[in-house]
């Protein structure tokens, strides 16, 4: 472990605290699921409780969260990681702590969301989770990062959310278009992860103070570009997964000295020594005014043509009982898209997915997409098989 690493944890920690997290640092990362009730029933909740032998955390309105230890992995016929039921999105892993960022957030309908730093996606599922219980709210996920956010399309597509939209672009860009836009924002910056040490040893290689400095200035910018994005009244969560003060505390009081119309709600720092998961900090600020919420449904916004629609509404009319609201399709390149929002300058964003991705048309032939399968449960379909 740097040394320069553990002189400094120590500033932070009494003696007691500090010879527990080097005790426990070499000890085994407790890692966690969330259940994804979009899909799941009682009796598929209690099997995976058993076939995992999970422990029961919390539970937040419908959502269940839970832990297991690595050590009891090689007692396990499949791993969380690789079962079938994570590739169906039953479930998402989640680092335990993680988790607890988003825990005391409520959620309303008629919101528009931001998740800035979003892949590989695990608080965009909490978030999405919250949201399907309301039509008309909707969420920006995003990650400057194009593989990254590829990924991140890719697991809200396994999930089988809809009302999400996946962006790749840079804050500035973001910024610069948003405007005074978003009900919430969540910043889950980027960090020199001295939180992740106990679980990767990659964050310890490549730790150095140098890192935490640069660290500092982009999350500095990344707050400052999500207050600008911020409404009146709104809602900021900015999170780390690191214990450094200047990437944490600082930047608290950083945000707090540049805008004197935002307040501190909460804050929390969570070490991996007490039992909860890996390291996390997290800050909740609420921007002065009062918000107004405003229907993010676009009505009559589709640019498909009369044909496009019938060949699309023809198929869901064969094959399923899903109701097709034709004003909520939208058309990138070929690929169909089923969604309740349409942002005027999406031109200017890198968009990689709108909504849900229900198929394409070519040569005016409707082809299904796969993520049809995994965002609505058997009934909807007029012909299907039951399996045990």
């Amino acid at each position: 472990m740097n040394n320069d690493f553990l002189k400094k944890i120590k500033t932070y920690l009494n003696n007691e605290e500090y010879d527990k997290f080097i005790s426990t640092l070499n000890s085994n990362p407790t890692n966690g699921l969330t259940i994804n009730t979009k899909k799941i029933n009682l009796d598929l909740l209690d099997f995976i409780i058993k076939k995992f032998n999970l422990d029961f955390i919390y539970k937040k309105n419908n959502y269940y969260y839970y832990k297991y230890d690595k050590s009891n992995l090689e007692q396990l016929d499949i791993h969380p990681g690789s079962d079938i039921l994570n590739h169906l999105g039953i479930y998402y892993i989640q680092e335990p702590s993680a988790a607890q960022v988003l825990k005391n957030i409520e959620f309303s309908d008629n919101e528009l969301i931001l998740d800035m730093c979003a892949s590989p996606g695990g608080k965009t599922m909490q978030i999405l989770y919250e949201l399907d219980s309301f039509k008309n709210s909707f969420l920006i996920s995003n990650d400057s990062n194009y593989s990254r956010a590829r990924t991140l399309s890719s697991n809200i597509e396994k999930m089988g959310f809809s009302n999400v939209m996946v962006t790749s672009n840079k804050a500035e860009v973001l910024s610069n278009i948003f405007i005074n836009s978003f009900d919430k924002i969540l910043i889950d910056a980027p960090c020199s992860g001295e939180g992740m040490f106990r679980k990767s040893c990659d964050a310890v290689s490549q730790w150095s103070q140098n890192l935490v400095k640069t660290s500092s200035e982009v999350q500095k910018d990344l707050l400052k570009k999500g207050f600008y994005m911020l409404k009146d009244g709104g809602t900021l969560i900015y999170s780390t997964c690191t214990y450094s003060k200047e990437e944490d505390e600082d930047n608290v009081d950083f945000l707090l000295n540049r805008f004197n119309n935002i307040k501190l709600i909460e804050t929390k720092k969570i070490y991996h020594f007490e039992g909860i998961g890996e390291g996390q900090f997290y800050a909740i600020f609420k921007k002065d005014g009062k918000i107004s919420y405003t229907t993010h449904e676009k009505q009559n916004k589709s640019n498909l043509n009369s044909n496009e629609k019938n060949i699309t509404k023809k198929f869901f009319i064969e094959n399923t009982d899903f109701i097709l609201n034709e004003n909520n399709l939208y058309k990138i390149n070929n690929d169909i898209y089923l969604t309740n929002y349409i942002n005027e300058n999406k031109q200017k964003l890198n968009v990689l997915r709108n909504g849900l991705l229900i198929g394409t048309i070519n040569n005016k032939i409707f082809n299904p997409s796969h993520a049809i399968s995994h965002s609505y449960i058997a009934s909807y379909f007029k012909e299907k098989i039951d399996l045990d």
